[in-house]
């Protein structure tokens, strides 16, 4: 995912004091910005901390040279590793869930579900205690607003302490009461918040989650964005939230690798790789690393020495690319790590409101038919569609990628070592090499899964392979408000074309019938309507395929 992907040149960089200081006062500056959080169980102190300043050794230092990287010796005391569980991450658009059902989701391997009660969001463990079944396949109880397993009818608040057995209480209220008081009744309950349009989950349940949780501020767009020229930026796509083959850490090693944009997303949006590669490629610069977050630094290499685009990891989830400048962009990426081999991506784009629309060249009919729509239903579904073309063009590389690299470790006793699996010769390689080195070193390899990582042996020209790495519906629009409503409408217009137009012939035949001329006003009119059905009706289908599954193959992008 890049910015140069959405027509986004590399022009020269307005010295930004924020992004161009080694200095940390600045982004203390900006972390101090970050407002309280709130969980759904208040307890305990509201204490600010910041888990990414404890993590990065404040020795390490990256060498100035475009070409080489060096590391200081560590500091006396040895920092502690970066926690990846006492830590908040963005799960779903809240507009995209329903509070009337239970929704299943997965964190770091574990099977949550999330439910809304008259407090708010909840996540509990998607395990009921009696049977081990899911919750996540139950209901709401209308009665007292808790989620109800529809396996034997357990009821659970939102601390996941279960408060009727319909079955025990039939017979006798205390023995009911003693069974719900009971610790192994209860659910494990972990911490929520609503953040950004976005709800937050807290990857630690127990006794001291939620003090833990009330006292750490989300590591969200708001702690670290203060761009120059931020005021002028105008949301072209929010919150599309798509789930991703791959591991977490390898779609991380992809949004800090700008330099593929050119290659893997040629034709995916906005200008062609030849236009792009015209300007130059992109050249790393000196990674910096601040409390709150490490900055990469690009440049083209044609043109200005001055870094023109900057990439800001923050651990866990936050990825935020920027282009300062007259004409600022921004696309703000939380990555979810979801199980060993899949991640959750929540999206979110801006340009400069006084630009005119440059991006996603298209076909006449195309772009009518979908202002069209836009107008009538007056969605953000267009947006998501295009953003589709951009992670297809990644998807079977961040999938194969991970499979690879863990059969590789597997080959060699479990051990990761990226310096000699993979060959970085270039100055683009920085910031994934940068970001290599702190997910080895103060990152600890990364979070620990509760899944396992899964490998896929069929071959890569699979038919029903590549349908699951690309599938649209499943990793997005079922679960999208926006576009299951925009499929549910494209699908109701296909169905009334094709029975208008049937009417159509119908009546054509009957007035042919009665002796009408062939070639006569009403059936030269009658006729053409009656086409015009049938192509609308081939139109909506094409865009009814790009909700559902797009094979994205390569090759055939670059004959176009």
């Amino acid at each position: 995912m890049a910015l140069s992907t959405l027509g986004i040149g590399v022009g020269r960089l307005e010295q930004s004091p924020v992004l161009r200081s080694t200095s940390s006062k600045p982004y203390q500056r900006l972390a101090a910005r970050q407002p309280a959080v709130t969980c759904s169980q208040d307890s305990g102190p509201h204490r600010k901390t910041d888990a990414f300043q404890r993590t990065v050794p404040k020795a390490a230092t990256l060498g100035s040279s475009p070409t080489q990287e060096t590391t200081k010796p560590a500091a006396d005391k040895e920092p502690a590793l970066f926690n990846w569980t006492k830590q908040w991450y963005p799960m779903a658009a809240v507009q995209d869930l329903d509070p009337a059902v239970p929704h299943p989701i997965k964190l770091l391997g574990k099977e949550l579900v999330l439910w809304r009660d008259a407090q708010g969001w909840r996540a509990l463990e998607d395990n009921c205690p009696h049977r081990n079944v899911a919750l996540s396949e139950g209901r709401i109880e209308p009665s007292n607003g808790s989620l109800m397993c529809s396996y034997h009818g357990w009821c659970f608040d939102g601390q996941g302490k279960c408060i009727a057995i319909p079955t025990a209480g039939q017979m006798d209220r205390k023995s009911e009461e003693s069974a719900c008081n009971s610790k192994r009744s209860a659910v494990a309950s972990y911490p929520t918040q609503e953040k950004e349009g976005l709800l937050w989950v807290w990857a630690e349940s127990g006794p001291t989650s939620f003090i833990e949780a009330s006292a750490t501020p989300a590591k969200s767009n708001e702690s670290y964005a203060s761009w120059p020229g931020e005021s002028k930026i105008k949301w072209t796509f929010e919150r599309y939230v798509r789930d991703v083959p791959g591991s977490f850490d390898c779609w991380v090693d992809n949004m800090t690798d700008q330099s593929h944009a050119q290659f893997a997303h040629n034709g995916a949006l906005s200008k062609p790789s030849t236009e792009l590669l015209a300007k130059g490629y992109l050249k790393g610069w000196e990674p910096k690393v601040n409390p709150t977050g490490v900055d990469f630094p690009f440049s083209s290499t044609k043109g200005s020495d001055d870094p023109t685009l900057h990439f800001l990891w923050g651990p866990p989830a936050y990825n935020g690319l920027h282009k300062p400048g007259p004409q600022p962009s921004a696309l703000w990426i939380y990555s979810t790590p979801t199980g060993a081999n899949s991640t959750r991506l929540i999206i979110s784009i801006g340009r400069d409101s006084t630009q005119k629309a440059r991006v996603f060249p298209q076909p006449w009919w195309k772009k009518t038919m979908e202002t069209v729509f836009a107008f009538i239903f007056k969605s953000r579904w267009m947006g998501h569609l295009k953003l589709h073309n951009i992670d297809d063009g990644d998807n079977v590389f961040m999938h194969k990628m991970s499979s690879n690299n863990w059969q590789r470790a597997q080959q060699e006793g479990g051990k990761i070592n990226w310096p000699r699996w993979q060959y970085s010769p270039s100055t683009s390689d920085r910031g994934s090499t940068a970001f290599r080195r702190w997910w080895a070193t103060a990152g600890g390899g990364g979070p620990q899964y509760a899944d396992k990582m899964l490998i896929d042996h069929r071959p890569a020209d699979d038919p029903n392979r590549r349908h699951e790495l690309l599938d649209r519906y499943s990793q997005h629009t079922r679960h999208c408000s926006s576009c299951s409503k925009a499929l549910e409408n494209v699908q109701k217009l296909m169905k009334a074309a094709q029975y208008v137009a049937i009417a159509m012939a119908f009546v054509l035949a009957v007035i042919l019938g009665r002796g009408t001329a062939p070639f006569s006003l009403p059936t030269f009119a009658i006729t053409a309507v009656a086409a015009g059905l049938l192509w609308t009706k081939t139109r909506l289908a094409l865009l009814e395929r790009r909700f559902l599954f797009t094979d994205w193959r390569h090759a055939d992008i670059g004959r176009i």
